[in-house]
């Protein structure tokens, strides 16, 4: 039995790579949440470089169901960019938030940080369309993580240029708390200028 922590986070990945995906599912199963959470983040870890670990996602997607949205699973996404797996996020960002807001913020976030300068313009219709604030100015938040704003790669400065183009665009139509989101996120992004 494999306990919960680095050891057992390596053995589970080299599990996989060995094809034994099922008595990860399983072990995964058995897991407290914390241990779950940081368990699949280490998938995310050698997700970009292992097509079994990115196999062992759509499968754990395909068997799960919505239990993989709400148990955080697109916490190990974010870095994997390959064709299955952005997949996975771009149809259940074009799902809506459903009743759970909270996964679909997390889902977004994991969208954006994924697929990049590509999240703007889907961003900016999620945003321009959305009317309740609270949502509103989640999505607004976003476009920062498109630009990988608070990365160790750092800013993209031409995704961070774009996203603040988009957000520019929203604020003369965006209410209130929106504008203020948009406020911050234009600062994050490095546009002073547009955020005063």
């Amino acid at each position: 039995t494999l306990i919960g922590e680095s050891d057992g986070f390596a053995a589970a990945n080299a599990a996989i790579e060995a094809g034994a995906g099922a008595s990860v599912m399983t072990w995964i199963g058995a897991l407290q949440q914390d241990e779950r959470s940081r368990a699949i983040r280490s998938f995310g870890k050698s997700c970009q470089d292992s097509e079994r670990v990115q196999g062992f996602l759509v499968d754990a997607h395909a068997s799960l169901g919505d239990d993989f949205w709400t148990g955080r699973w697109y916490s190990a996404l974010t870095e994997c960019r390959s064709d299955a797996i952005t997949g996975l996020l771009t149809e259940k960002v074009d799902g809506g938030a459903g009743d759970d807001r909270g996964a679909f913020f997390g889902v977004v976030e994991a969208y954006a940080t994924n697929v990049g300068p590509t999240a703007v313009p889907k961003l900016a219709e999620l945003a321009g369309a959305e009317e309740d604030q609270e949502m509103q100015a989640n999505l607004i938040g976003a476009f920062a993580d498109a630009a990988q704003a608070g990365t160790l790669a750092g800013l993209n400065v031409e995704t961070a240029s774009l996203a603040a183009a988009a957000i520019r665009d929203l604020a003369p139509n965006l209410p209130a708390k929106s504008v203020e989101q948009a406020r911050i996120t234009l600062a994050v992004l490095q546009d002073e200028q547009g955020s005063d």
